[in-house]
Order: C-alpha cells, then sequence, then structure tokens
C-alpha cells in the first residue's frame, strides 16, 4: 500500500490532487483489497487489479485536465489569421 501512495502522491502535501480525489482513492484501494480476501484465482485477482487502475487512472487524469469543453472540435469554427 505504501508503494501505491507514493505512486499516486497521496502522501506527499504538495500533491496537485484534490483532497476529494485523494480520499476516493483511498477508499477505492481499500475496497478493492477487501474484496481481494478470498480470491483464489491469479487471473481474477490481476483481471480485477487491471480494471480497477485503469478506472482510477481515468478519474485521476480528469481530476488533472479539468472539465470537459462544450464542444469537441472547437478548431472547426476558428478562422487562421
Amino acid at each position: 500500500m505504501v508503494i501505491l501512495q507514493r505512486s499516486l502522491f497521496i502522501h506527499n502535501p504538495t500533491s496537485t490532487m484534490s483532497p476529494e480525489l485523494q480520499a476516493l482513492l483511498r477508499k477505492e484501494i481499500e475496497a478493492w483489497k477487501h474484496s481481494q480476501q478470498d480470491q483464489t484465482s491469479a487471473y481474477d485477482y490481476e483481471k480485477s487489479f487491471v480494471e480497477t487502475w485503469m478506472r482510477l487512472g481515468q478519474e485521476v487524469f480528469q481530476e488533472q485536465m479539468g472539465p470537459l469543453p462544450k464542444s469537441r472540435n472547437p478548431k472547426k469554427r476558428s478562422r487562421p489569421r
């Protein structure tokens, strides 16, 4: 868990992640760990690990990038100067 926290800067007070996102990541990691206590299949373990980190990675990326723009194609309406 410490390695995961270091890789996500959860423990770092100078992190650019919001406290809400840090709390969400902690909650999701703990929920995943709890769900793996009775896991017997290495394949299922790895599959759930990858799915969890893909979802969390998307949330961190979205947090860092900010809100989505209204239009996904703003350059199509602009004219070169």
